[in-house]
């Protein structure tokens, strides 16, 4: 079950944020998981400050139940942030993705 949260500093409309949805759907493959478990979110306008700017910046979390190959993180990061850089102007020097895995993780009220 991986959890993808994306926060970023700038202003997104529903249409922007469906299409972000539609994009971390898209490339969940490239991590070897599975959209039907994926859960994501999509937080615009947060008050996030970068290299002590408030320009445009992004950040994703990736997280997920187990580990992540190496390999396959550098890909699902490279398809994120040449999608956001180019869709939405944040320059791909303040686009970060932070991968986060546990060996606990619960669903239905029961751990894996």
């Amino acid at each position: 079950m991986p959890f993808i949260e994306v926060k970023t500093n700038k202003n997104l409309t529903s249409v922007d944020i469906e299409n972000i949805e539609k994009e971390v759907e898209k490339h969940i493959v490239l991590l070897k998981k599975s959209k039907e478990w994926l859960m994501v979110n999509v937080i615009p306008s947060s008050p996030l400050r970068f290299s002590a700017s408030n320009e445009d910046c992004l950040i994703v979390e990736v997280k997920t139940y187990s580990k992540v190959n190496y390999d396959d993180a550098n890909k699902f990061s490279k398809a994120i942030t040449d999608f956001i850089s180019l869709n939405y102007n944040i320059k791909k020097s303040r686009i970060y993705v932070a991968y986060f895995d546990t060996l606990t993780w619960s669903f239905e009220g029961e751990n894996f």
